[in-house]
């Protein structure tokens, strides 16, 4: 069962408690994982590659050396998030994002002090990677999960526009700083822009769990406050050890389905600006492609996010299927410019499904109470296909001159990802409720 404290509420908290305010303290914890989340993925995945020329560089490394470190952040997090996933169900989600932002921000200060190409992506890998988990998508579900049960698609749709937020913001934010300070200078300002930021508003705004405050998921939406459940419901909400969670069908349903969708649009998206130049594109207007993706990202997100309150979280994820299959295919197809920014419409709005989409569906077959171990566990069990993939693209790329081959292999996987998921059974309702 959760561990969780209550914990002392902040300030403004106990303001809107005194005033007798009506609006839902949730609302305020979508918030701020929008903008923990801005920091955990903008900070990391999306400006990555802006490091590699000036790291090569000094380094006299190879691009495919200095990539390693993103490998190693892959792997790393793989293993961290099992054991990441059970703390957040038992501890304090508070304090769990603070030790994450602390993380994050001690890895980008000692990584600009970095004096060998292993120890800078040890660090990133390692601390960076450990506060990217924490500050960023797992701590934040897990604490939305918790706010909300009825509006739980909404709340995690928009929470996850924090990602795309972050992808807009950084990059352009980050190439200024490496222009003017060099790269170590630049992840300086990235320990800087952390540290006094995320760790104050994570600390004054996040609250484990409504019932901490005296309120309920979703503030008035007829869920029973904990005294009140159902002997049955709290009998589900007992802990399912990983052996347990392992022999589910509904959980390598759900992993496998989910993580067939990543892999494939990350391979597309770390590989669309080449592949266009390819075609002919210049590298302005082929950049543009990627932009386009995080826009209609944020689309995606809070489109699939509200639908998910109101149908079938599994009708959602094949529809977000058959959009990023809708991509593929232009892809395959060699087209102009015009249409390939329509198929890069198409490919965001399904990126951006893929995440809410994914966390109704743990939440429904899991409950609130096992979230946080279950989306480790999964997020481990995907690890082996991110992995693979990127090398995999790459090896095509290299051997037949195009991604063709590479594409047709992951429509293949999206159709039995599919037909996989047909085997998913859905309890009644919620465990726990």
């Amino acid at each position: 069962m959760q561990n969780e404290s209550t914990e002392g509420s902040p300030g403004a908290i106990a303001a809107d408690q005194a005033s007798g305010a009506r609006s839902f303290y949730g609302w305020k914890i979508v918030g701020i994982s929008i903008v923990s989340q801005a920091f955990a993925s903008g900070l990391t995945t999306y400006v990555f590659g802006l490091f590699q020329k000036p790291v090569a560089a000094e380094f006299g490394a190879s691009f495919g050396q200095v990539g390693f470190g993103m490998t190693l952040m892959m792997v790393a997090t793989s293993l961290f998030a099992p054991l990441l996933g059970v703390a957040l169900d038992r501890h304090s989600i508070r304090a769990i994002m603070m030790i994450g932002a602390v993380s994050m921000s001690a890895g980008f200060a000692l990584m600009s002090i970095a004096s060998a190409l292993w120890v800078l992506g040890l660090l990133f890998g390692v601390l960076v990677g450990l506060g990217m988990l924490a500050l960023g998508n797992n701590g934040c579900t897990k604490l939305v999960a918790n706010w909300f049960v009825k509006y739980r698609g909404r709340a995690l749709g928009m929470s996850a526009v924090g990602t795309s937020v972050g992808g807009l913001l950084a990059p352009p934010v980050m190439v200024l700083a490496i222009d003017r300070y060099g790269w170590r200078g630049a992840l300086i300002c990235a320990a800087l822009a952390v540290a006094p930021v995320a760790i104050p508003l994570v600390w004054l705004v996040v609250v484990n769990r409504p019932e901490d405050l005296g309120m309920v998921p979703d503030g008035n939406n007829g869920l029973p406050s904990p005294a009140n459940r159902s002997a049955a419901g709290a009998a589900q909400e007992t802990e399912q050890s990983f052996g347990v969670l392992l022999r589910e069908l509904n959980f390598w349903v759900i992993t496998l389905s989910v993580g067939v969708c990543f892999a494939a649009i990350s391979s597309v998206i770390a590989n669309l600006h080449p592949y266009a130049t390819d075609l002919g594109v210049g590298s302005g207007p082929a950049a543009l492609l990627l932009s386009c993706i995080s826009i209609c990202g944020i689309g995606g997100k809070l489109l699939f996010g509200t639908a998910t309150d109101y149908f079938p979280a599994r009708h959602g994820l094949w529809l977000a299927m058959a959009g990023l299959a809708v991509f593929l295919g232009v892809l395959l197809s060699h087209p102009g410019y015009g249409v390939l920014l329509l198929g890069a419409i198409c490919g965001g709005l399904s990126l951006g499904g893929f995440l809410p989409v994914w966390c109704a569906l743990i939440g429904r077959c899991y409950g609130r109470q096992a979230f946080g171990r279950v989306m480790g566990l999964m997020f481990s069990a995907m690890g082996p296909l991110l992995w693979v993939v990127f090398p995999f693209t790459g090896w095509v790329r290299d051997r037949t001159g195009n991604y063709d081959a590479a594409f047709m292999t992951f429509l293949f996987a999206l159709a039995l990802a599919a037909g996989l998921l047909s085997f998913l059974r859905l309890p009644e309702r919620e465990p726990g409720i």
